[in-house]
């Protein structure tokens, strides 16, 4: 038997996914707001919307071209941590300290 199997670039994340990550981060210095817009991930950043990221797997978002990407780790009770880097070097790190309702 023979198979073809297509591979995609990104993965559908589903609404309860979204809803674990989507909120206002703590940096440290300043404050980053993570939210959904269809399947894309936006990050504002000290009043700047960055841009829209994929879900590649694992938890993990990346901008096209690869620029911005954002690791986030599930926390017990709903917490959730990021790590955003820009061209691969770390860009800032924070704990979720407010959560947005996503809409469905």
């Amino acid at each position: 038997m023979l198979f073809d199997i297509v591979m995609r670039k990104g993965f559908p994340l589903d609404d309860v996914g979204f809803e674990k990550i989507s909120g206002l981060y703590d940096m440290g210095d300043s404050q980053m707001g993570v939210y959904r817009e269809g399947n894309l991930l936006f990050i504002e950043w000290n009043g700047q919307i960055i841009e829209g990221m994929y879900y590649k797997g694992n938890n993990f978002f990346e901008a096209g071209g690869g620029m911005y990407k954002i690791q986030f780790e599930l926390l017990p009770g709903g917490g959730a941590k990021a790590k955003l880097s820009i061209l691969d070097d770390a860009a800032g790190e924070g704990k979720k300290i407010l959560k947005y309702r996503v809409p469905r």
